[in-house]
């Protein structure tokens, strides 16, 4: 895990073209080309993405809230 910067962000992997999945604010993120995508945006809960492959597949997690 490297840590990025801001409180709470990291980063757990990067692949050949550069982009990096991670997590930061609860929140699972997609850096790309100096971009930033919010990939937890449509999720109710806590996430993370923990590994990208070479195509761009993310694999992550989710803790959805209690009802």
């Amino acid at each position: 895990m490297t840590y990025l910067g801001g409180d709470g962000s990291s980063a757990y992997a990067l692949n050949d073209r550069g982009q990096i999945v991670g997590a930061e604010s609860s929140r699972a993120r997609l850096w790309r080309g100096g971009e930033v995508v919010d990939l937890g945006a449509q999720i109710p809960g806590t996430s993370g993405a923990l590994d990208i492959n070479e195509v761009g597949d993310i694999v992550g997690w989710v803790d959805f809230p209690r009802k």
